[in-house]
């Protein structure tokens, strides 16, 4: 990329801030201003996308960091034979391309740590399931990362708004044209393939992050139970189990094959959509076995965007409408899924989705490379963790080889099979001393909160393996 920021720097628009806890979502070593002065009190509160990339911008500006943008990765390899003296010093060569310039440029470090993502279907860039090139007749045709070009004399100005897809973005930005006016509510139309299930914020921020141990074991049975099923592709159980709960609610009306990718909302913002954009919702058609690989959403020859219905009616988009596609961002490496077990010994390291709140991976991450640099390379007296007795390697091959045999090779049916590896086989042995998702540990809202945390003093101790283990 030629900026940091992940997909905040990739998304803007109205209503933009953080889904998820905001407790757990920063750096171990440094807290984020949200967690200070005024709001030190505040730990339920969610930062706004500007808030989180002056964080990132503030982490990274550190004088022995440096980044270097716009680079793509070539090579890397190990020097010597491993002895004493060469792991004493920088013992890999990593070699990378400026994608501007093309010049190429090798260092040296005692480990390498690969944060590219694993799953297709998470991050990445901005996902269209049609060239939006192919339209020619006008109709003005966006991403919802996008939504910060559109001003609101466009809105007021078009005769209609499609929104599709029925995520986490979507319900933003319809809860949003509710906020501004009845004329935008009126003339928007949400289009989607089924309903998504959402985890209701009042059961994330209630009794899931509750230090009562019975709290803490109850959720991490389920959650565990559900990834074992998830790592089976027994899906059909788990949705219907989440449908049943009083901690999960839905958009839309019906079932979608593997619904589980809306996030965290509010109860009543959900109901609040459904009253208003739930009866006129256009459901689109869905592939079946006997309709083979119709589209549902596709620019004719005449260059008119159309979306088919499952009632077999037709929209077809004309110039004077908006189209706001909520569909997501997506990596470029398709299903590849890569673990690459073999990356993960001997100072190579990969970042995984070890837990549901993504900065928690890269902290307990960076807890494995501590206690590998002390161990191995330091020689000093520390306990082992998953990485550094090759348990990790095993349950990372354990993982893959699941993926390859998969009956089910979807994009997010490989999605949920590798979490639910991730958080089944991994997760326990990962962090030992604590219950389930180190993520949802209650210490983050209390005594953790605002504090500026010590790698070795407080982070290792949690990714320690007793000495009976493995």
């Amino acid at each position: 990329d030629a900026s940091i920021g992940g997909v905040w720097q990739n998304n803007d628009y109205a209503a933009l801030r953080l889904h998820g806890l905001a407790a757990p979502y920063r750096a171990w070593s440094l807290a984020p201003p949200w967690q200070r002065g005024d709001r030190s009190e505040d730990n339920l509160y969610r930062p706004t996308r500007g808030e989180i990339l002056d964080y990132v911008e503030r982490l990274v500006d550190h004088e022995e960091i440096d980044v270097k943008t716009s680079c793509e990765y070539v090579e890397h390899a190990e020097l010597g034979g491993g002895s004493s003296e060469m792991e004493e010093s920088r013992r890999y060569t990593v070699t990378f391309q400026s994608m501007s310039t093309g010049e190429s440029q090798t260092i040296r470090s005692r480990v390498i740590v690969f944060a590219t993502g694993v799953v297709s279907t998470l991050g990445g860039q901005a996902y269209l399931p049609i060239d939006v090139a192919q339209i020619t007749n006008g109709a003005k045709v966006l991403h919802s990362s996008q939504m910060a070009s559109i001003d609101e004399h466009t809105l007021d100005e078009v005769e209609n708004i499609y929104v599709v897809g029925s995520s986490k973005a979507s319900i933003d930005l319809l809860s949003y044209f509710v906020q501004k006016n009845e004329h935008l509510v009126v003339k928007t139309k949400w289009i989607h393939r089924g309903h998504t299930i959402f985890t209701r914020r009042e059961s994330m921020e209630g009794w899931m992050i509750s230090p009562n141990p019975i709290c803490q074991r109850t959720r991490c049975f389920l959650f565990h139970t559900a990834s074992w099923m998830c790592f089976r592709q027994m899906f059909r159980p788990v949705i219907l189990g989440m449908c049943a709960s009083p901690d999960f609610t839905r958009t839309g009306t019906v079932l979608a094959r593997i619904p589980y990718r809306g996030g965290i909302e509010n109860s009543a913002v959900l109901e609040g959509v459904q009253s208003l954009f739930g009866p006129s919702q256009l459901l689109l058609k869905r592939k079946t076995e006997s309709n083979g690989n119709v589209e549902s959403v596709l620019v004719n020859p005449a260059g008119i965007l159309e979306f088919h219905a499952q009632d077999g009616s037709l929209i077809q988009v004309t110039g004077n409408d908006l189209v706001i596609f909520c569909t997501g961002q997506r990596r470029d490496h398709g299903n590849n899924f890569l673990l690459f077990p073999q990356l993960n010994s001997m100072g190579v390291f990969t970042v995984h989705q070890y837990c549901q709140i993504p900065p928690v991976c890269a902290v307990l991450t960076a807890g494995l490379i501590i206690s590998y640099l002390d161990r191995v390379i330091d020689k000093t007296e520390t306990l082992d963790t998953i990485y550094t007795t090759g348990h990790l390697t095993k349950q990372l091959a354990r993982i893959h080889k699941r993926l390859d045999h998969a009956k089910d090779k979807s994009s997010w049916a490989l999605a949920l099979t590798y979490l639910g590896g991730m958080f089944a086989l991994v997760q326990p042995t990962l962090t030992p001393k604590i219950i389930g998702d180190l993520g949802f540990h209650h210490r983050w809202q209390r005594d953790w909160f605002g504090k500026d945390l010590d790698v070795r003093l407080d982070l290792l101790p949690l990714v320690a393996m007793p000495t009976t283990c493995c």
